[in-house]
């Protein structure tokens, strides 16, 4: 009877060692998935970081390109408004070329003279005018260029 009590006793001693070793192990498991977890946090809180990092600049660039729009705006009517000036005083020259030329066909040659010498004057101020006529439509232009591919 005592021998059989010993060897159940071996047993039962093994079964609580092999026990104790698969407890060991599952906290030795567990402890590996509390640290992958921790990581994982880590990670999803630099993802969550970077989110709004990008969400906020994307929001700056959304502002910049708003005000852009109404600089080009802006910049598209005052455009316009020079175009429309130089209409008007492209057509006030013609008229007082027109009325020099009616001058200077009624006038002697003094008058005439000063009326030749203003003419050149005119000349060259419609020129000028039509430099900068060309150098807005140019504007124009790339303005034009600008708002179809740039924005």
């Amino acid at each position: 009877g005592n021998k059989a009590l010993n060897t159940e006793l071996a047993i039962k001693n093994k079964e609580i060692l092999h026990i104790k070793d698969t407890i060991k192990h599952l906290d030795a498991v567990n402890q590996s998935m509390q640290e992958k977890s921790k990581t994982n946090n880590l990670v999803q809180s630099d993802i969550q970081d970077l989110m709004e990092r990008k969400e906020r600049e994307i929001e700056g660039y959304k502002r910049r390109i708003e005000n852009l729009t109404q600089e080009f705006t802006k910049y598209s009517n005052e455009n316009e408004n020079l175009n429309q000036t130089l209409i008007n005083l492209r057509h006030e020259f013609n008229q007082i070329r027109l009325k020099f030329d009616g001058m200077e066909q009624r006038s002697e040659q003094g008058l005439s003279n000063i009326s030749s010498f203003t003419k050149r004057l005119q000349e060259k101020q419609l020129e000028l005018l039509e430099e900068l006529s060309t150098s807005i439509f140019q504007n124009n232009l790339d303005q034009k260029y600008r708002e179809q591919y740039l924005i």
